[in-house]
């Protein structure tokens, strides 16, 4: 997708788009942060109007005269002004039915009066894309050692001599909500490997029916409702939607599973533009880490020299054509401390060194894997 032009094929629909985001740049620009909301602000639906229009995109109303405080906005505009909290909705008010809303995790209402679920979801698409735009110069890739682990795979960071590795593992399918999900895990899936600093890494296809995210779930445990302190992790990755350019993913499972605030806007992406990876064969690997400040950083690599070939049909040898794709530090402002132990052995369960997941995936279809594991690292310093 274009920065200046969302890609549709609807004239209408991206002139739509496109005044929109301008509303909502001037409006930020005005308030100082956040996102204008022009639904009402909380999880009351409006009162209908007699007869509810298609309008997709409602005007935010004009912007106040005077820059609001930081604290002022939040008390004005109810929703969380993080769009990247956002979520489309179907509206339930007697007067709206058929029609959408987006709202934010405790379903405090951002827009609504939308025409369709598709159309809300195009609108929501470029307000994040747009809000979460890299607004700094590429970095390069940081300054650090590779090695290589046993099964071919050049890891981004030196592995620690004697330390922990995992290089056993399966895709498992299961349905969730509907949804038809693969999981990648490490062969046994619970284990004691606790290690927090470590690199994990596969060579994957998948092939999703719709938008979802292939990421690994990092420092966590099982994941369920019987201990739901356990499955807290972080999310690191990519978000696949097919037909459209692959985007970086970055999400914090806190304070306990399923709740899963993202944090695009955290990450210092290298400017690598991703084509559609849907139904294509790429490299995925994160390197996660605890710095002497008690911070941690994620770093996210991609290989994308492979993508035409079957994963059954790579080489013996791993192409190890890794590229940087955005790193983040989590300094603990995103939704708490950050993670600096694994959370299924801190909450009196076992760990998942290799957990990688996506949703929506075409049951016709399996997601296949080839060169997966996991090492433990030491820190880099650099």
């Amino acid at each position: 997708m274009s920065a200046a032009t969302p890609a549709t094929n609807n004239p209408a629909l991206e002139a739509a788009l496109k005044k929109l985001i301008e509303d909502i740049t001037t409006a930020v620009k005005t308030f100082g942060q956040g996102i204008v909301t022009t639904g009402g602000g909380g999880t009351t639906e409006p009162d209908p109007i007699p007869k509810p229009s298609d309008t997709t995109t409602p005007t935010p109303p004009p912007p106040p005269q005077k820059p609001l405080e930081p604290g002022e906005i939040l008390a004005h505009f109810k929703p969380n002004p993080d769009p990247m909290s956002w979520d489309v909705t179907k509206m339930t008010k007697s007067g709206w039915e058929g029609k959408w809303k987006i709202v934010d995790a405790k379903g405090n209402v951002a827009i609504h009066n939308i025409s369709s679920e598709a159309m809300a979801n195009e609108i929501l698409n470029y307000i994040q894309f747009n809000y979460n735009k890299p607004s700094i110069p590429p970095t390069p890739t940081p300054a650090t050692e590779t090695s290589v682990a046993k099964n071919g795979v050049n890891v981004m960071a030196t592995i620690k001599e004697g330390g922990q590795q995992q290089f056993e593992y399966k895709v498992e399918r299961s349905t969730h909500s509907g949804k038809t999900r693969d999981s990648l895990y490490g062969e046994p899936k619970l284990n004691n490997n606790d290690a927090v600093n470590f690199a994990e890494f596969v060579y994957t296809r998948v092939d999703l029916s719709t938008k979802d995210q292939y990421v690994f779930k990092t420092l966590g445990g099982e994941h369920n409702d019987s201990n739901p302190k356990r499955g807290q992790c972080y999310c690191v990755g990519l978000e696949i939607e097919p037909g459209r350019p692959t985007i970086a993913y970055l999400a914090k499972e806190t304070p306990k599973h399923p709740e899963t605030p993202r944090f695009l806007n955290r990450m210092v992406q290298s400017g690598l533009e991703l084509p559609d990876l849907n139904n294509k064969t790429f490299g995925l690997q994160v390197v996660g880490f605890v710095t002497p400040n008690k911070t941690y950083i994620v770093r996210c690599y991609i290989d994308l020299s492979v993508q035409d070939v079957a994963v059954e049909g790579l080489p013996p040898k791993p192409p190890n054509q890794w590229k940087l794709l955005f790193t983040a530090e989590d300094k603990g402002d995103w939704s708490g401390a950050p993670f600096l132990q694994n959370n299924g052995k801190v909450n009196g369960g076992q760990c998942m060194f290799i957990y990688g997941r996506v949703d929506n995936v075409k049951q016709q279809t399996a997601t296949q894997a080839k060169f997966a594991g996991a090492v433990e690292i030491v820190p880099p310093t650099a």
